[in-house]
């Protein structure tokens, strides 16, 4: 015989049906408060919505003290067998339920929950040895896998387990985290039936069981974390749901229904939606309301825009009364106003410092506290909404700062605006480049022309409007020169050296330089230049009787190379 036995020590949160059973002659329910758990939140960003739901005019909570069941180890419900707790043919299968441990005796082990007989099924066990663990059956393979939990790590809180099979790996889940792995598993799983197995009185613990739930697929992940939140509204393939919110009933449609043999009512999770519009559009619904206190938690998405949005929370009963309650949330994020430097065109080997001004976006209110970053220097609040930070480059570059991060403030944002604003900084160096008119040789007397070029080296332009002093043999010889030529002249035949000492761009204030330097040489008159000399003047310094052997020699070679051609014809 096919039947579901469910020995329980869990407490569970149920998710998706829209009244309570038994609440007719009960004052209506209400949103007695909501509230948001951030004052702002960033663009996009996951938020919860708070709240208690109460019956009107009173502190008491939808069905309270009825909304679970507990057993002790003897207790069971049993399901009577039908072709929908059967695979048909089909190899997936999802088991889900929420459990609170209050105690257990570890003793030699005990099953919490199994689907299925042996040969044929999964379960979820308990024992001292391995802790928690699942274990998935066929008739011709099995698989015991430890979800990594103990006793002590379960005991005294909700867990939500959701142990699935997709025909060829087996996974559990334990509040959305998949625990132990994936297992594969070979063999024939159809046929496989419900059975709620419990161990007798030889080891007794406490647990609470709700929100249980069979599918004949297999979940995904996205499927476990919606069913954790209570958010999970695909009834596809949904083969039982006993939400246990006063009785074992079957809330799938396939009627299968159980008798609880002992089990408890306890305070667990009411099955009530709790709604949430903005604008008239439903942005979320949640199922679980705890039926100690009320409370449930609504996860929504922020908008994608800042501003200030009104969100409507109120719940629905089968008596169709609603009250509502106004949650507000400001969709914020950080705005770059300015990022300016003290120079933004300076020498090498030099530090810039960078102010960058950021605000809120929502009000254009100041920040003065959290943590921010300028293309990873670290920013220091000045005041007044003003964030400084210093970099330095020692080589000639440009570098553009276009992006701020920020954490840490006073409402936990992230997201940042850069609102189109970006600095470039150009780190830079003058070259000067030295020559003398009409050479480097003049003679005695004679004047020369000393002109220089002076240059960006970021963009080789040229400097027009300047500053320079010029040495000549390393002392100090014209000083605050802005043309780009001067002259000199020597006496005596001598050589003098100049070259530049300083130099400042009057457009930019640059003052960092290189330079080459020119040596000009005094030579006696009528001395010869120490540049190469002409062929007659190689001649001229030749000895008279070797010219006349060179020449007598070159006439005796034409008068040979004549005889021999005139010989040849």
């Amino acid at each position: 015989m096919l039947l579901l036995m469910i020995f329980i020590t869990i407490f569970i949160f149920k998710p998706v049906i829209n009244e309570v059973r038994g609440t007719n002659n009960q004052p209506d329910l209400i949103v007695y408060s909501a509230d948001v758990d951030k004052l702002r939140v960033n663009l996009n960003e996951k938020v919860e919505l708070t709240g208690i739901v109460y019956y009107g005019g009173t502190s008491t909570p939808p069905a309270s003290g009825s909304s679970a069941l507990r057993f002790d180890g003897a207790d069971y419900v049993k399901v009577s067998d039908s072709a929908t707790l059967r695979n048909a043919g089909d190899d997936e299968r999802t088991l889900s339920f929420w459990m609170y441990i209050n105690s257990f005796d570890e003793g030699s082990g005990a099953v919490i929950i199994r689907l299925g007989t042996i040969n044929n099924m999964f379960q979820l066990s308990i024992d001292a040895s391995n802790g928690i663990w699942c274990r998935g059956e066929t008739a011709t393979d099995g698989r015991s896998i430890s979800t990594g939990f103990t006793y002590s790590d379960f005991a005294g809180s909700w867990q939500h387990i959701v142990v699935v099979t997709d025909g060829s790996y087996l996974r559990c889940y334990c509040n959305t985290v998949v625990s132990g792995g994936v297992w594969p598993l070979t063999g024939n799983w159809d046929d496989i039936s419900v059975d709620l197995y419990y161990p007798g009185s030889t080891n007794r613990f406490d647990i609470i069981f709700d929100d249980i739930r069979i599918y004949n697929r297999a979940l995904s992940a996205d499927d476990v974390s919606e069913l954790y939140t209570g958010t999970y509204t695909n009834k596809t393939s949904l083969i039982l749901y006993h939400d246990l919110d006063g009785d074992s009933r079957d809330e799938s449609g396939n009627s299968n229904h159980g008798t609880n043999y002992g089990a408890v009512w306890t305070d667990g999770y009411a099955n009530i939606d709790v709604k949430v519009e903005l604008g008239h559009m439903l942005m979320q619904s949640v199922s679980m309301i705890n039926s100690s206190d009320g409370s449930f938690t609504i996860p929504i998405t922020a908008e994608n825009k800042v501003g200030q949005y009104n969100y409507n929370v109120y719940t629905t009963t089968d008596k169709n009364s609603v009250q509502n309650q106004t949650v507000e949330v400001i969709v914020d994020r950080f705005k770059v106003i300015s990022i300016s430097a003290d120079d933004d065109r300076r020498n090498v080997d030099t530090s810039v410092t960078l102010n960058v001004t950021i605000h809120y976006e929502y009000d254009d209110t100041v920040i003065i506290t959290g943590s921010f970053t300028l293309n990873g220097l670290t920013l220091s609040h000045q005041g007044s909404g003003m964030w400084q930070t210093t970099d330095y480059k020692d080589a000639v570059q440009a570098f553009t700062y276009d992006s701020v991060n920020g954490s840490r403030d006073i409402y936990g944002l992230s997201a940042v605006n850069m609102n189109n604003q970006s600095l470039t900084v150009t780190w830079d160096r003058l070259e000067i480049l030295f020559e003398s008119l009409p050479d480097e040789w003049p003679y005695q007397g004679e004047d020369v022309t000393l002109n220089w070029m002076i240059t960006r080296q970021y963009d080789n332009s040229a400097v027009t409007k300047f500053i320079i002093n010029i040495t000549k043999d390393d002392i100090l010889w014209k000083t605050d020169l802005t043309v780009n030529s001067t002259t000199d002249v020597d006496e005596e035949a001598v050589s003098h050296t100049y070259n530049c000492s300083y130099v400042a761009d009057n457009a930019y204030g640059l003052t960092a330089w290189t330079s080459n330097s020119i040596t000009v040489t005094w030579e006696e008159v009528g001395k010869p230049s120490p540049e190469p000399a002409s062929p007659i003047l190689i001649f001229n310094k030749i000895d008279p009787m070797l010219l006349t052997v060179l020449v007598a020699a070159f006439v005796w070679g034409i008068m040979v190379v004549s005889v021999a051609l005139i010989i040849r014809r």
